[in-house]
């Protein structure tokens, strides 16, 4: 839809496929979104256009995919494989080809590009970890309050994510040096933080 909330099209629907989360190519022609067909057993990571023209499934219907990331370029996507129970950061060409496991930790989810598209961020088991965009450097990030997922990243290098709080979820923001974590959202449940570019 368009911002001030006119012209919505059920690109879903009209696609005849089940969505789930999506998110715009760097160019803005194309859509990767997590879909299922009603006759498939997995959910995998498709591309559409805005128009609910041109549907593609990039990734194998014999394991669940989700949470599709654009890099900056647009020439890849990372994502999460469902393997035998276990959650894995992955990266393939933004045509679905050249694809390759960059996490092994089994519980790993959400993957954001930085700007640069140098890393990638993502959480595992409530934790904020960082990587290289070929999946080397693995670290933590030191958060004062324990959450993250999911996040996103800022054109300004903060990271942003749901954070948990006494009797809720919140929204948190940590700086590019690391140092501080600021609360934005404490008074209330929320989630799927986004930046406007």
């Amino acid at each position: 839809m368009r911002s001030d909330g006119r012209d919505k099209i059920d690109i879903a629907r009209r696609a005849a496929v089940y969505g789930g989360p999506a998110t715009w190519a760097p160019s803005g022609t194309l859509i990767a979104f997590s879909g299922e067909k009603k006759e498939e057993r997995h959910p995998g990571i498709y591309l559409i256009r805005p128009n609910a023209k041109g549907l593609k499934r990039l990734t194998s219907p014999r394991w669940e995919a989700q949470y599709p990331a654009w890099s900056p370029d647009g020439r890849k996507i990372a994502f999460v494989y469902v393997v035998n129970g276990g959650f894995n950061v992955y990266v393939m060409n933004a045509d679905g080809g050249h694809v390759t496991q960059l996490t092994h930790g089994g519980f790993d989810n959400w993957p954001v590009w930085s700007p640069d598209g140098k890393q990638i961020a993502f959480n595992r088991r409530d934790s904020i970890w960082i990587m290289t965009a070929d999946g080397r450097q693995e670290r933590r990030l030191r958060t004062s309050i324990p959450g993250g997922a999911p996040l996103n990243w800022s054109p300004k290098k903060w990271l942003i994510f749901a954070c948990n709080r006494p009797g809720g979820i919140g929204i948190c923001a940590q700086g590019p040096s690391a140092r501080t974590t600021t609360r934005l959202l404490g008074g209330r449940d929320g989630g799927f933080p986004a930046w406007r570019p």
